[in-house]
């Protein structure tokens, strides 16, 4: 892969080197690199040291993925979204992606206030920012088209000759009054045609011109006229074509059949439904390819191109069916993977896999990822893109890249994740452990254990049970009682959908029953929780399901609010509620999800404003993109623009409805700030940990202030730290300013 030749502007010049440059004839990086040193101008010399720079450092870059003009013009405050880390940069002169490449490491850990770790967070958001903006797309490589290239009258390309004009961009702004009229309006509608034809937005039609079918329908008429009905069964639950996707293990006992069977009745039904789409299919390979490419032969739904028909057709589709289908479509070259779709064939997959797993045991626990990479090329035939290499490390060795502010990036272990440490824990001990136990003996390995969180993950994870009140084991070892409890189970959820009423699994059914053992009605409440026909309420009881009506208490607060026809002060109405039931419509108004608040002191029905179920899918999806691009953790500013950028916003959508919506519907954690965070961060937590750090090894009071001098980590949280001091049972203040450990 060829790297870019960059222009000297890309640099920002002073006036003097620009003459320099002009006087010598040279206008791009590899020009004045031609040059020889001994014979450059004074003004020259520290531009052609920052543009050596710059070609080394894209010269790295050009290994794995292809650098645009285009890209590297990109404003710096455009793609780094730390605001102290942007104020920095612009205050060393760096506003471009082009400038930083230019400025060496020394340089830029001079600058006080920019670490490692903050270059660290540089460096991967401009790399992500190539592989965005990397030269797939006809729009970035225009500019830089060679005339000789394009299908030019012989008249114009002499005249442009004669002019010196050699790429498309150039002849397009350049001056051509010098020239006769009839010759000057012939290049100029010469030009005017090659640009246009070329033009992005002239070849892909408006989205009105090329809306078709849904694929969700071509999908469903195909399939009803595919040969053999059970084909069809298995291809929908092998893609989770309007169902949940299932391996072909489950496929197999739910239809009584064998696996082999199974992948037999799938190749038939993909191959007749390949036939029946080619027409679709043949739309969607030309963008399919250009994503892969340009996102390193690892395609995530939620990084494609929203204006392309596969980013349209992803956006139609919720889950990963359209992903699941493209690779099932074209086995040879495709295949899905942990969420994502590569470019690797299953059987190549594995093959991978096991070279990488013996060329990780070879190079020891933190390997150069250079030597991997080389190793693993000669192991497999062949290079990995960096994105494809990476995916590997963590999908299935457990490990990931670490890129430093200087030196080359080495792999690392990923830190376990909890549920993976309770899992060892049981295994180890061998028998049931109380909450409390494995609180302690958490915090025994791991230093530091938050009984709510781990409380949350074995309550969440499907490994654990909870066979008594609090005391959990691992699911693997409980299989045949499980089975045993079948039948209880059933007997009781027929029960509840039958009375219709609220029941508990603890209590007699009828006068001539007995009250379940207590394990027995644990194991039962594991399997209910899974059973869509009744829904649980928490301490055993449980009331129908779908398709029954919900609570009358949340039907009236409904009812209330559609007579109201708008949004309410939040403290009146819950006034004109009965004393006996206030803190229970207090509850309800602030957690259930068919109410909402768009203003800190007035609550509304949801179903007043334009957020749907797939709406809301959308939101939520977008939030997870923005936070997965901000280190798991973004303001609601930051978010309010790039929900405003997908369409997704508008004037209602002020930012406490945006924090409400997102408190409901995701799993995400809200700071003050207001902070957005991924719930499995635990920021909250370390922030006040690392704060707690701070004050009891000062031993004296400190401010909010002082608090982060000492821990410059917590810089970025700045608007957090000061309110989550006050909210920190652990801490106080003797005088509203410094804050001191109880």
């Amino acid at each position: 892969m060829t790297a870019v030749d960059p222009r000297l502007e890309l640099l920002r010049p002073d006036p003097a080197a620009r003459e320099a440059a002009a006087r010598l004839g040279v206008s791009s990086a590899t020009q004045l690199l031609a040059v020889d040193p001994a014979t450059l101008d004074p003004e020259l010399r520290d531009l052609a040291t920052r543009a050596s720079l710059l070609m080394q450092r894209l010269a790295e870059l050009s290994e794995r993925r292809a650098v645009s003009p285009q890209a590297l013009a990109t404003p710096i405050e455009d793609v780094v979204e730390d605001r102290r880390a942007r104020r920095l940069l612009q205050r060393l002169g760096v506003g471009s992606i082009a400038e930083y490449l230019a400025t060496s490491n020394q340089t830029l850990l001079a600058q006080r206030g920019l670490g490692a770790r903050t270059l660290e967070t540089c460096e991967r958001s401009i790399r992500r920012a190539l592989d965005r903006r990397a030269p797939t797309l006809l729009e970035d490589l225009l500019p830089d088209i060679s005339l000789d290239r394009l299908p030019l009258a012989d008249e114009v390309r002499s005249a442009l000759q004669e002019r010196a004009l050699h790429r498309l961009h150039d002849a397009a702004q350049a001056s051509l009054d010098t020239l006769s009229p009839s010759l000057r309006d012939t290049i100029r509608s010469a030009l005017q045609r090659v640009w246009s034809s070329s033009d992005p937005g002239e070849r892909r039609p408006a989205k009105a011109d090329v809306e078709q079918p849904a694929l969700r329908r071509l999908v469903r008429s195909a399939l009803a006229r595919l040969s053999r009905p059970a084909a069809v069964q298995v291809l929908r639950r092998l893609l989770g074509f309007e169902c949940r996707p299932r391996r072909v293990r489950a496929i197999a006992a739910e239809l009584k059949i064998e696996p082999d069977e199974v992948l037999a009745l799938a190749a038939e039904a993909i191959e007749e439904l390949r036939t029946e789409l080619a027409a679709e299919l043949s739309l969607l390979c030309s963008d399919l390819d250009r994503e892969l490419a340009a996102a390193g032969g690892v395609l995530d739904a939620h990084h494609v191109d929203r204006g392309s028909r596969l980013g349209r057709t992803l956006a139609g589709h919720p889950g990963d069916f359209v992903l699941r289908l493209l690779a099932a479509l074209d086995p040879d070259r495709l295949s899905f993977d942990g969420q994502r779709l590569i470019e690797l064939s299953r059987p190549r997959l594995i093959a991978v896999n096991r070279a990488l797993g013996r060329v990780l045991q070879q190079l020891g626990p933190r390997p150069l990822a250079h030597r991997a990479e080389r190793r693993l090329a000669r192991a497999v035939d062949g290079d990995l893109p960096e994105a494809l290499f990476s995916h590997l490390l963590e999908r299935h060795h457990g490990r990931s890249l670490r890129f430093r502010a200087h030196g080359a990036p080495r792999i690392v272990e990923l830190p376990p994740r909890p549920a993976d440490r309770l899992q060892r824990i049981l295994e180890d001990v061998g028998r049931p452990l109380h909450l409390d136990d494995l609180q302690f003996h958490y915090r025994d390995r791991h230093r530091h254990a938050s009984r709510r969180r781990i409380h949350q993950t074995l309550r969440g994870d499907r490994r654990f049970v909870e066979t008594a009140p609090c005391c959990f084991e691992l699911r693997a070892t409980l299989l045949d009682e499980i089975e045993t409890a079948r039948p209880f189970a059933e007997h009781f959820r027929d029960l509840v959908v039958q009375r219709g009423v609220r029941t508990s699994v603890f209590e007699p059914f009828g006068a001539g029953d007995q009250a379940p053992s207590s394990r027995t009605a644990h194991l039962a409440i594991d399997r209910l929780r899974q059973d869509r026909a009744v829904r649980y309420l928490g301490r055993g009881d449980f009331v129908p399901g779908q398709g029954r009506r919900g609570s009358p208490v949340v039907e009236e607060l409904v009812e209330d609010l559609r007579r109201a026809m708008g949004e309410l002060p939040f403290a009146r109405f819950l006034q004109n509620q009965p004393p006996r039931r206030r803190a229970l419509v207090a509850r309800l108004l602030r957690e259930n999800r068919r109410f909402v608040f768009p203003t800190r002191d007035r609550v509304d029905l949801l179903d007043n404003y334009p957020f749907g179920q797939e709406r809301l899918r959308q939101l939520i999806r977008e939030t997870d993109m923005q936070l997965e691009d901000h280190n798991g953790h973004a303001s609601i500013e930051v978010l309010a623009e790039a929900v405003d950028r997908a369409g997704l916003g508008g004037v209602f959508l002020t930012h406490h409805l945006l924090l409400d919506l997102l408190r409901r519907h995701g799993d995400f954690e809200i700071l003050p700030g207001p902070v957005v965070a991924r719930a499995d961060l635990g920021l909250g937590a370390w922030i006040q940990r690392t704060a707690r750090d701070v004050l009891r090894s000062s031993g004296a009071p400190l401010s909010a202030a002082q608090v982060l001098a000492h821990s410059p980590e917590l810089a970025e949280f700045e608007s957090s730290l000061e309110p989550m001091l006050d909210l920190d049972p652990l801490v106080h203040t003797p005088d509203g300013l410094h804050y001191q450990l109880t």
